[in-house]
């Protein structure tokens, strides 16, 4: 057991990665870096729901019938199955939790 910095690590991470902090249960706890202007394609993950964390910047999640602005520090649980999008005007670091075995 040991603890983790997720801010230094996207904080070191470049833009448009993302990096494995920790398992949890059958998850996995992932640090994203969005680059500015970043709009990731359509996608739903039909077995797990996501949560996403914005650690700083901005970052929006559509979805087929809304758009969800988050603000640092802000949460948003996107339920299994609904197809989204992420997206950053100005770039953006996140943590993200999602079931390893779902459809990524």
């Amino acid at each position: 057991m040991h603890a983790v910095s997720a801010t230094d690590q996207a904080h070191a991470l470049a833009d448009d990665n993302k990096a494995l902090l920790a398992r949890f249960n059958s998850a996995d706890v992932e640090v994203h870096a969005a680059a500015a202007g970043a709009c990731a394609p359509w996608h739903a993950h039909p077995d797990s729901d996501e949560l996403r964390l914005l650690l700083e910047g901005d970052y929006a999640v559509d979805t087929t019938t809304a758009r969800h602005t988050l603000m640092p520090g802000s949460l948003l649980v996107i339920p299994a199955g609904m197809r989204h999008r992420g997206r950053s005007t100005n770039g953006a670091r996140l943590l993200a939790l999602l079931q390893r075995n779902s459809n990524r």
